[in-house]
């Protein structure tokens, strides 16, 4: 993937992390790079999650067992007879994540989980009778929202580069290949403290079914939105998703990929709780493991 990356792109990816290379003069020529980019399109698109939001080194499977842990606590708080384990509620959430995709409406050869029936499909995984599922399944995802809230945060250089535009009379969205609605989405783009007032759309495949990595909702949000493509500047941290995709659909996009060395730490977050919990930390699960 490195020979894929221009100067700017590949000083991103070989930082230590986004701190240290926000800290640095390579920043400050990307943002030049970026205004001189923003002068020829009207309309500046941006990926959420590890472009505006910035994740930490914690994986989603080590994610999944704290927002299982905190699950546990507050639901036996509500009910001292709920008898499940932190293992059961994790197994069941990738189990259910991974059924959610597979049986979800097909759009255009397209699928896309969403995390409210993912939630409910816990409850039904853990036996739970009807009239309790529902209650817990809102108990779940609003502690899958706190969780996520506190492994994010505001990326100041998107930040920043938002309020120019904004300045410039750009228009600004945002789409994110994601499980989480908008509504969802917006939540914790709040909590994290981020101005959604600049914001025109937000869109979330787990609405729209059509995504990123198909390339299927970019030709759709041109329709939608009655844009010209090539006045349409995409940003994100996916080299398929928000940089290949995009480009073959007519946008135009800017790939800031993850440092290197954060993924790494995702990688190792993600085996020692495979390790801790399963035994093993390369034991198979349903779920995507962070790769390079």
């Amino acid at each position: 993937m490195k020979q894929r990356f221009g100067q700017i792109e590949q000083h991103l990816y070989l930082s230590t992390d986004f701190d240290d290379f926000f800290a640095s003069q390579h920043a400050i020529d990307l943002s030049q790079k970026m205004i001189s980019r923003m002068e020829q399109v009207d309309t500046l698109s941006f990926d959420v999650f590890d472009t505006v939001l910035l994740r930490n080194g914690i994986s989603e499977l080590e994610r999944f067992l704290e927002i299982s842990t905190r699950f546990m606590t507050k639901a036996q708080e509500r009910d001292p007879g709920f008898s499940h384990t932190t293992r059961s509620c994790l197994m069941a959430r990738i189990q259910s994540a991974s059924s959610a995709y597979q049986l979800s409406k097909r759009l255009q050869n397209t699928t896309e989980g969403r995390l409210k029936d993912i939630s409910l499909n816990i409850m039904r995984s853990l036996r739970l009778p009807p009239e309790q599922a529902a209650e817990m399944a809102k108990l779940w995802c609003d502690v899958e929202l706190e969780v996520e809230i506190e492994h994010l945060r505001v990326s100041a250089f998107a930040d920043d580069l938002i309020t120019q535009a904004v300045a410039a009379g750009k228009q600004i969205i945002f789409i994110s290949d994601m499980y989480l609605d908008a509504k969802q989405i917006r939540h914790i783009l709040e909590g994290c403290g981020f101005d959604m007032t600049r914001v025109s759309q937000l869109i979330s495949t787990a609405d729209t079914i059509l995504n990123k990595r198909s390339g299927t909702i970019f030709p759709m949000l041109v329709n939608q939105l009655q844009m010209s493509p090539s006045r349409i500047l995409h940003i994100g941290d996916s080299f398929v998703s928000d940089f290949h995709r995009p480009i073959t659909a007519g946008w135009k996009a800017q790939h800031l990929p993850i440092p290197e060395r954060l993924v790494k730490a995702r990688i190792e977050s993600h085996e020692t709780t495979c390790a801790m919990v399963f035994g093993s930390k390369n034991f198979p699960l349903p779920m995507s493991k962070p790769s390079l």
